[in-house]
């Protein structure tokens, strides 16, 4: 427990350090429209668990440590390398159950915050990412895909907000007669 403490140390004070604060884009799937300032850098990371089905088509899933590493470079502009993790998978219902894990595509991108809004005006981020086909079989996309997202943001008091983001993904999908297309996603 000493350990953990003194290792999570250096990360609450320089969040603290941090001009405007601390605001993170994970561990939901909303970007938020704010860069990390000039000179700092931030590391999120979370672990996601889904699961889907009934009896033998069943599928639960372990992922960790989806993470991002923000950097800014200069005001409002910040880089971003994300990976998605390693991921472990059980299909089945337990009489017939198939393990399966491997390790994710690793992506890269800017976000640049282009307007500060003030009462009804939001704020406003454009981030433009490329997921790079780092993973391993089966859990990559096999091939560079982009993406293109708005990242929005009112303050409707001093204590609540609200985000939320418009945008298009590029995503692999099998083709008809074998191989991959890429389909964009919005």
């Amino acid at each position: 427990m000493p350990l953990a403490v003194l290792l999570l140390l250096p990360l609450t004070a320089g969040a603290q350090g941090a001009p405007g604060g601390l605001v993170t884009d994970r561990p939901d799937q909303t970007e938020s429209s704010a860069a990390v300032p000039p000179g700092f850098a931030q590391l999120e990371v979370g672990w996601t668990h889904a699961g889907d089905g009934e009896g033998a088509g069943r599928v639960r899933s372990h992922t960790l440590p989806g993470a991002l590493l923000r950097v800014g470079l200069v005001r409002n502009l910040e880089a971003r390398v994300g990976f998605s993790g390693w991921t472990r998978a059980v299909i089945g219902d337990g009489n017939q159950t198939t393990r399966t894990s491997g390790v994710g595509d690793t992506d890269v991108g800017v976000k640049y915050v282009v307007f500060d809004g003030t009462g009804f005006e939001p704020d406003i981020a454009f981030l433009a990412a490329v997921s790079l086909p780092t993973g391993g079989e089966g859990f990559s996309d096999d091939r560079a895909l982009p993406a293109l997202r708005a990242a929005l943001a009112h303050e409707l008091s001093d204590q609540v907000s609200m985000a939320y983001n418009i945008g298009v993904a590029w995503s692999s999908v099998d083709a008809v007669g074998g191989g991959t297309t890429s389909v964009a996603d919005l």
